[in-house]
């Protein structure tokens, strides 16, 4: 079985990804710039951390798919025949 590395293992796996999302969310906080996207966030923004962490790590960056193991229906209609189902797996 071949090991393949993934963005999530170069970055430095949770730590560093927690630390990314961390500086992120408190970049909101600070810059007039974002506001807007600031604003559509509650004052507690743990929830939308931990999605956003979920989301990262595991959708775009190769690592355990949390997001879609908490988030995701198990079957997709697809849009161009709405009687076609794709069942979703992990994929190993």
């Amino acid at each position: 079985m071949r090991l393949v590395e993934t963005i999530y293992s170069r970055l430095g796996d949770e730590l560093a990804l927690w630390e990314f999302v961390d500086k992120l969310y408190g970049y909101m906080d600070v810059m007039p710039e974002v506001g807007h996207i600031r604003n559509m966030h509650s004052n507690d923004q743990s929830h939308a951390r931990d999605r956003f962490f979920m989301f990262l790590r595991g959708m775009l960056l190769g690592g355990p798919p949390l997001y879609m193991e908490a988030f995701s229906q198990q079957r997709i209609e697809t849009s161009t025949d709405c009687n076609t189902t794709l069942d979703m797996h992990n994929g190993d």
